[in-house]
């Protein structure tokens, strides 16, 4: 995942539901309306801790990246973005070429992150 990173801007960090000192929380996000995360198989429930990125490249074209910061549990998530329309571009982790959504691409596993282009 890094060759696709070190060409992005970031253009904000979220953190929940814990915010560090200059952190800032995840409301004041510029795309995403809402982002669930859920651990359904783990008793009792355990509470996601998670970060997220948003990045621009040089054209401006918006980009995502979610890192589970839980470093014991699997989570899958639900990302809603503000804009209707868009869709997830996920950028492979392995080659870093962009790959359509599907499956079973709504889960991070400990301290796992994933980077998508929104368009």
């Amino acid at each position: 995942m890094v060759p696709p990173l070190i060409q992005l801007r970031s253009t904000g960090v979220y953190h929940f539901p814990d915010v560090p000192p200059q952190g800032q929380p995840i409301f004041q996000r510029r795309l995403i309306k809402d982002i669930q995360m859920a651990a359904p198989d783990i008793r009792p429930p355990v509470q996601a801790h998670f970060l997220v990125g948003e990045l621009e490249d040089r054209l401006g074209r918006p980009y995502l990246v979610v890192v589970n910061k839980d470093l014991n549990h699997s989570f899958n998530f639900r990302i809603d973005l503000k804009q209707k329309g868009r869709k997830f571009i996920r950028i492979s982790p392995y080659s870093a070429r962009e790959e359509p959504v599907g499956g079973e691409m709504d889960w991070l596993a400990p301290g796992a992150g994933i980077l998508w282009r929104v368009e």
